[in-house]
C-alpha cells in the first residue's frame, strides 16, 4: 500500500539507498503484470514487490520508498514474511531494463550497475541471497577454531551470474578464486558462492564501509569478529601497499 510520500521517481536517480533496495530486490523480489476484466474491458497493470522474514530491514525499505509492508498468512513451521507491493510503470519498467525478464530468478546475467553503486547493490543482494556465519572445528591437535564464512545463493540456473559476481569480486577487492557449486535441498537445487574467511572479511570491510542501510542481524556478526585476523594478514598488508 502507497503512502503520501511514496513517488514513482526513486529508482531514477542512483544512490546509496536506491542501490541497495535494487539489490535487495534482485534477490527477493519480483515484477509482475497483472491483468484482470472490468465491464467487459481487459485492464492490466505492472507490480514491484519485495518480500523477506526479517521484519527490520522490510520496514527500514518501507520508509525510504515510502508504502506500508505488510505481513503474509504464517504457514505452519514456517517464518511470517513481511512484503511490499506497489503498483507503478516506472519501478516495473526499470527492473525489467535491469534483469530483462520477468523470471528472474533464472536471469542467467548479473545486472550491469555503476561502479560508484555497486558495493550497495552487493550488500542489498547479499542481505536479501546471501549469508554470514561462525564456523567451529578442531585442528589436528584438538585446538578449537573459529572462523567466519559467508556466501551468496541463486537458483540452479544462474550459477552463470553467481561466476560474473565471483569475477567482480575478485578484480574489485582481491578475492580469491572460488568456485560456484551446486547443491541439492529437499526444496530444490540452488547455487552457491562461498567465501572463506579471509575472503569473507575483505567482502564485509568493502560492503559496510559507511553504510547507512543494511540488515543488521547479518552485519553484527561482521561487527562482533574479531578483526584484528584481517589487519594482522600479511596478505591483506600486501595487498593495500
Amino acid at each position: 500500500m502507497k503512502d503520501s510520500n511514496f513517488s514513482h521517481d526513486f529508482f531514477d536517480k542512483w544512490t546509496e539507498q536506491s542501490a541497495y533496495i535494487l539489490g535487495f530486490w534482485y534477490a527477493d523480489g519480483c515484477i509482475m503484470i497483472n491483468k484482470y476484466k472490468k465491464r467487459d474491458c481487459c485492464y492490466a497493470y505492472k507490480k514491484f514487490s519485495i518480500c523477506n522474514t526479517d521484519k527490520q530491514i522490510l520496514y527500514d525499505i518501507s520508509k525510504i520508498i515510502g508504502v506500508t509492508p505488510y505481513t503474509e498468512p504464517k504457514e505452519d513451521g514456517r517464518k511470517l514474511i513481511y512484503r511490499i507491493s506497489v503498483n507503478s510503470n516506472k519501478f516495473f519498467d526499470f527492473c525489467y531494463a535491469l534483469v530483462g525478464t520477468v523470471d528472474k530468478t533464472n536471469s542467467i546475467h548479473f545486472p550491469n550497475i555503476p561502479h560508484d553503486y555497486l558495493r550497495h547493490f552487493i550488500r542489498g543482494y547479499f542481505d536479501g541471497d546471501g549469508s554470514i556465519y561462525l564456523k567451529t572445528y578442531k585442528s589436528r591437535h584438538g585446538k578449537r577454531i573459529v572462523n567466519l564464512s559467508s556466501s551468496f545463493s541463486a537458483s540452479k540456473e544462474s550459477w552463470v551470474m553467481l561466476d560474473e559476481l565471483k569475477q567482480l569480486l575478485m578484480n574489485i577487492i582481491l578475492t580469491g578464486n572460488k568456485k560456484v557449486t551446486q547443491q541439492t535441498y529437499k526444496s530444490g537445487s540452488s547455487s552457491r558462492l562461498i567465501f572463506n574467511q579471509y575472503d569473507t572479511m575483505l567482502l564485509c570491510e568493502w560492503m559496510y564501509k559507511d553504510a547507512t542501510i543494511f540488515m543488521k542481524r547479518k552485519k553484527k556478526i561482521w561487527d562482533d569478529f574479531d578483526k584484528d585476523k584481517l589487519r594482522d594478514s600479511q596478505k591483506y598488508f600486501s595487498n593495500k601497499v
